[in-house]
């Protein structure tokens, strides 16, 4: 598996299915060389893809209590009952927390306040490029992890703590389903990856970027297994 990655520095790797397809893991922190690596990936491609959605780009996305039916609405506000209003509210709370004491521990010139999505997307614009926001919407996946037991959830606030592992079915809603539904948002908009023609990036999260990573591992494992038991 060819990947280019140092500590501390960008992951870039082609996808399995399509070499056209550039998979990239940023940080929530760009230094100088970050945003010239983004640069140079994003001059050469036709189309960048990136792990945002509409919401975030146009307006701030919030969850407030209020005894009606769950309904999200255009202002970007997720009205729910208290119990979930309490639940998504600490979460998203300890979640940026997180990421902003991330952002001090790699410091050293890099610029913690820039959102390395919107970096991407303002020079995808500047320089003319077809540009897809992938991710699924925050409400779409604060309403998934609604749905969860509340034991899970009380787990979920706790591995973000550190205190416990991370609980299988909030992980499926905060990872492997954004992850497929971004490569599936990538194929809506450029087609299936088998025909891809154009050149283009997905560019996730550094974690995300990890699990791509590890399945294409998989997949090219298996590939050369069944490719060694025909011969």
């Amino acid at each position: 598996m060819k990947l280019v990655a140092e500590k501390g520095r960008l992951l870039a790797f082609p996808y399995s299915s399509s070499s056209n397809l550039t998979i990239v893991g940023t940080f929530h922190a760009l230094n100088e060389e970050d945003k010239s690596r983004l640069e140079s990936l994003i001059d050469e491609s036709d189309f960048v893809a990136l792990e945002y959605d509409d919401v975030r780009l146009n307006s701030f996305f919030d969850v407030r209590h209020r005894k009606v039916k769950t309904r999200f609405s255009r202002e970007g506000i997720l009205y729910c009952d208290l119990l979930n209003a309490l639940y998504l509210n600490v979460f998203i709370y300890l979640n940026e927390w997180t990421v902003s004491e991330h952002n001090k521990v790699v410091g050293g010139g890099r610029d913690v306040d820039d959102c390395e999505f919107l970096f991407c997307h303002n020079f995808a614009r500047k320089k003319g490029k077809r540009i897809y926001l992938v991710d699924m919407p925050n409400h779409v996946v604060a309403q998934k992890l609604m749905r969860l037991p509340f034991r899970t959830k009380i787990q979920h606030i706790l591995s973000v703590l550190g205190a416990n592992k991370y609980p299988d079915a909030a992980y499926d809603i905060m990872f492997r389903q954004r992850e497929r539904y971004m490569l599936e948002e990538v194929e809506r908009f450029e087609g299936p990856f088998e025909n891809l023609s154009s050149k283009g990036i997905l560019v996730v999260g550094y974690s995300h970027a990890l699990n791509y990573a590890r399945k294409n591992y998989e997949i090219e494992r298996v590939n050369k297994v069944s490719a060694q038991s025909k011969c």
